[in-house]
């Protein structure tokens, strides 16, 4: 009867040890699971709020344009810095959402980035120069529209690549001249 005893006790032992072992393994699956769930959810809500900003510089970028069209027409003066200041904010976000959240739109980000500061830089010398050194308004369009294309190659880049980015993979960025 003894000998019973101690059989059973190592098969109950090993089968309780088994059993906790399983249940252990359930809950890290379960939990990795959920912690997945939890960072793609969190990451899609951020590149939500991305697409919004960009869509908001790309709304008071066209605003600007369409002043800069009245002004060169001869409408009242623009408040420039007002707008400036705007975009700039937003392209401070941008920055954000590229370097804390979705590092691998960088390079389109800084290509983007790019055009806008070349906007910034000829539209401000066309208000405030003279106008025998001013750049020519065919020019100045021209940043406008290349300012633009570099925005919406960034939108539709963060559109095409939006469960990748959500999960936190690899997306292939296109050469520059393809984000246009």
């Amino acid at each position: 009867m003894e000998e019973k005893v101690f059989l059973t006790l190592p098969v109950a032992l090993i089968t309780g040890i088994l059993s906790a072992s399983v249940a252990l393994v359930v809950v890290l699956i379960n939990q990795y699971f959920l912690q997945r769930r939890s960072k793609i959810e969190f990451l899609r809500e951020k590149l939500e709020e991305f697409y919004l900003v960009l869509i908001d510089i790309d709304e008071l970028s066209s605003q600007r344009y369409s002043d800069f069209l009245e002004s060169n027409k001869g409408a009242d003066k623009i408040d420039w810095n007002a707008s400036q200041n705007s975009i700039d904010l937003l392209y401070k976000k941008v920055h954000m959402y590229s370097f804390l959240y979705f590092r691998q739109v960088i390079p389109a980000y800084e290509y983007t980035f790019h055009y806008k500061t070349s906007l910034n830089e000829i539209t401000y010398r066309f208000i405030n120069l003279d106008s025998d050194r001013k750049p020519q308004f065919d020019e100045v369009c021209k940043r406008f529209a290349n300012s633009h294309f570099a925005l919406k190659g960034l939108t539709s880049l963060l559109a095409k690549n939006q469960d990748a980015l959500a999960k936190g993979k690899k997306i292939k960025i296109p050469k520059d001249s393809q984000l246009d």
